[in-house]
């Protein structure tokens, strides 16, 4: 009942945070991806920038499809959580279905306790790909690795490296 109690509570937390600006770094780098969109800027060359290439690449493609204001900003920082809170469930599942959830639940809750400074900063970008390279690994000991399962793992390491390598 406490899990489901807070679990209850992120949903809350999700629902307030719609309300949240872009802060810190951030509005920063969506400016940069605006002036590539709009202005044809290129980082590096026409705007200052110490951001890793993988940094511009998302923020220019949330701006493309879903704009550069506030909400859709909001949408799309909540709709990447609930894919990493499904990560975490499907990696976490192997120690079972209350771990699974309960972890889910407690980063949620952990992410939107540090606030709207750190919602899609490049350390929480880079996190995405490294959960869907940990549900390459095989959930048994005894399973096979398949050739394709390590590609995907050393591609999605490979696509958080784009955003922050450290």
């Amino acid at each position: 009942t406490v899990i489901a109690l807070l679990a209850g509570l992120l949903l809350l937390q999700m629902a307030v945070s719609l309300d949240w600006r872009m802060e810190h770094d951030t509005p920063l780098l969506h400016y940069a991806a605006f002036l590539m969109d709009k202005y044809d800027a290129v980082p590096y060359r026409d705007i200052f920038e110490t951001s890793m290439p993988g940094t511009f690449a998302f923020h220019y493609t949330v701006g493309k499809l879903f704009g550069y204001g506030d909400f859709a900003f909001r949408c799309v920082d909540i709709g990447l959580l609930c894919g990493l809170l499904v990560a975490t469930y499907l990696f976490m599942v192997r120690f079972g279905r209350l771990v699974a959830f309960s972890s889910s639940v407690i980063f949620g809750l952990v992410y939107f306790a540090q606030g709207q400074s750190m919602s899609l900063q490049r350390d929480y970008i880079g996190i995405i790909p490294v959960a869907l390279a940990l549900l390459c690994i095989p959930r048994r000991e005894s399973s096979s690795v398949g050739s394709w399962r390590v590609f995907l793992a050393g591609f999605f390491f490979g696509l958080s490296a784009l955003v922050k390598p450290h």
